[in-house]
Order: structure tokens, then sequence, then C-alpha cells
């Protein structure tokens, strides 16, 4: 039996007049907020909708104040229909708030941006030696009301919602984190409980990985592609996965435990119960102690300087890399590629070797060609992933404003 309820898949559902017009209101929001597109005919095209329906969201947009309109740039042309001049539109700063909180093994951050993008406020927390669960839900408490009071003054944005990207496993259903190895013995922390009780407002959990992938298709460098496959190097390393600009998360939310290829299967014990993981043989905490470096940056600036032990352990990371993507990307065929989470810090160092050697690996690759690219979120994708998880879900449910007394 699963540790938890498989939710049963939805059945289809119709559209009524309501429904759709927030379909659409909400694709435009999504073209805007990840700045595709910035005038009515660009948000016409990209859509497909009518220019006239096109008008009609957008003089909503205005009403509710998450429209900003600016005349385009001198020597634009104007449109021909109307000889009028095209203005620029972007999304109203200050209106509403998403919060993102990203859990890693090293501690908690917690991020709070508008519509625009802008960041709002910004705070982190580090975990002390070894954190019991109290010691953990304090720690939790306090950087969410310390992140909540600024939307107490009179002014202030109106949040939507908390968006929490964790470490796994995680049961994205109820926001329990379930038994993350090394980390401290905690198990079954009902994470989203906790900052909802503290926060009042609606939380979205998923685990960092799709939090990532997702926050790179709605701000990064996974905007125009549908197909997208991203690999975090971290502590342990994993995966999320976009197919058709949605994310996959298997039937219980596991999917993209890519840790968990085996590479060798005589190869280092790994805490899955298994052999020779991709993760015990190229995360960051491994690299760092067969090399004796005392961090990430560090290893990475000893191999740039040359230092035949760190440059020998980056040389062998990509060998690794190479052999897992390849077998991601046939089975996958995602048409992008991305590194993330401090992987994305090493990029100059694997690429452009390490896209040449998964491409020559593929069973297509005398059709295609995968490219692979640093996150442009970086490290911070997870934590941008937290707030994408927020627009994300209210995009889907109509990007109606909050009531008043939300």
């Amino acid at each position: 039996m699963p540790r938890f309820p498989v939710p049963p898949s939805p059945a289809p559902a119709g559209l009524n007049l309501q429904s759709l017009r927030g379909r659409n209101r909400a694709a435009l929001l999504r073209l805007l907020a990840a700045g595709r597109a910035d005038s009515q005919a660009e948000l016409a095209e990209r859509t497909g909708l009518s220019r006239m329906t096109v008008s009609t969201i957008l003089r909503g947009l205005r009403e509710d104040g998450l429209l900003e309109e600016e005349p385009a740039a001198r020597g634009a042309a104007p449109r021909p229909a109307g000889g009028r001049m095209p203005r620029r539109l972007s999304l109203a700063p200050g209106r509403l708030a998403l919060l993102g909180l990203y859990l890693s093994r090293d501690g908690m951050a917690l991020l709070s941006a508008d519509l625009s993008g802008a960041v709002m406020d910004r705070r982190f927390l580090s975990f002390p030696p070894r954190p019991d669960r109290e010691a953990f839900r304090a720690l939790l408490s306090n950087l969410v009301r310390d992140g909540m009071a600024p939307f107490g003054r009179s002014g202030a944005p109106r949040p939507l919602g908390i968006g929490i990207a964790s470490i796994g496993p995680l049961d994205r259903q109820a926001g329990i984190l379930l038994d993350p190895p090394d980390f401290y013995g905690l198990a079954d922390l009902p994470i989203a409980d906790w900052v909802r009780s503290e926060s009042g407002l609606a939380v979205r959990a998923d685990n960092d990985m799709n939090a990532a992938v997702l926050a790179e298709s709605l701000f990064g460098a996974a905007r125009d592609h549908g197909t997208v496959l991203y690999l975090g190097i971290t502590h342990g390393i994993g995966a999320g996965f976009l197919s058709g600009g949605r994310l996959f998360t298997g039937a219980s939310g596991f999917a993209g435990e890519a840790g968990h290829m085996i590479l060798d299967p005589s190869g280092p014990p790994c805490p899955c119960g298994r052999r020779g993981c991709l993760e015990v043989v190229a995360s960051v905490p491994v690299l760092l102690r067969e090399t004796g470096a005392d961090s990430w940056d560090g290893l990475l600036d000893g191999a740039r300087r040359g230092d035949a032990l760190a440059a020998g352990r980056i040389r062998l990371l990509r060998s690794h890399l190479a052999e897992a993507l390849a077998d991601l990307a046939n089975l996958l065929d995602p048409e992008l590629v991305l590194l993330g989470h401090e992987g994305a810090q090493a990029a100059d160092l694997l690429l452009p070797e390490l896209e040449e050697a998964v491409n020559a690996a593929m069973l297509q690759h005398g059709i295609k060609r995968i490219p692979i690219r640093p996150a442009a979120l970086g490290a911070d994708a997870p934590l941008w992933g937290g707030v994408a998880l927020v627009l994300e879900q209210w995009l889907r449910t109509g990007a109606t404003l909050p009531d008043a007394g939300d």
C-alpha cells in the first residue's frame, strides 16, 4: 500500500463562459509575467485570441490595477489599422505579492516578489548543528512571521499565497516532508500546515526540482520551450521535467529521482539501499569530500585555476553527468536540458563538452540536437520556484483578485 492515497485522475470537464474568460485572462497574464509579449498585437499573435478579446481582457486588467502602459520606443511604426502608436504593456508592480519558500538541507529562505518580478523582500535562516522537530518548526514560524510583517501595513501589496519548494521525498498533496536522507533525523514534517497556520495564506508545496523547472519556464531559460529536463546538482541530485509546458510528476508525485539512477552496481552504497547511484558519485558533498575543498565555490575556483585534483574531479563529474543525461534524453526526448541548483555555477567547467558527449550518445543524434544550458536563475531557481508555484496556481484558477477579507 502507498504511504498516502494516490489521487484519481480528474474527469474531463467542459468550460463555461466564465471559466473560458478566466483561462484567456490567465494566458495573457502568463505571457506578461514571463516577458514574452509586451504589446496588444503580440499578445493576440501568441495566444491566437482575437484583438477584440485581448482588448477586453486588457481593459479588465487596467481596471484591476494590474497593467501598466507606456509609449513604445521612439521610432516604432504605428499600426496600419488605426494609425495609433503601439503601447508597451507590463504588469504593474506593487499590487499583488507572491511568496516563495525554499527548504534546503542547509536552511530555509523566503522571497517575496510582485507580479512584475521585482523582489520586495528576501531573507534566510540557516539550521543549527542538529535541529530537533521543535527547533525546526520555530525557525520556520519565525521566517514566515517576519516575511509576512510588511504585508500588514496600509497600502501594502496583497499576498496571493506561499509556494514551498522543498527537498524530498515530499507528499505534494498533503505538503508533508517525509523522510529525507541526511536531514538531522527529521521526518514526517507537515510543512504546508505549519506555513498555512502561521501566514493565513493558501499554500502549495512541491519538491525543489519541480519548482525550479517551473520557475525557469516562467521567468528563466525555458520560457520558449515546452519540453524541458532540469537536472539539479546540490546535496543530492534530482530532476524536474516539463512536458507540453506542464510539470510531469508521475502517478503519486515522485517522478524525477534522477539521482538514483545506477551508474556502477558495485559502487558506493546509497541511502536508498542500492549502490553506485548518481548522487553518491556526483553530488556536491561527495565532490567536496573527495577533493578536501571547504566549499563548492572553492572547488570550482580551484578547477578554474588548474588545480589538478579539482579539475580532475570536475572531469569525472562531467563523465557521470553525460552518462546519466544521455539515458534521460533517450527516455524523455526533451528539447532543452538545464543544469540547475549549484550545478549552474559549474556550467563554464562542464559545457560545451557535456553537451557534445550527451548528443553523441543519443539514439536520435542524427536527427536532432539537444542544447544543454545553465539555469538562468542559477542556484536561486528553487527559491523562485516557490514564487512560480503560487503564480502558476493563481493563473490556473482564473487569476482573479483576492477578496478584501482574504
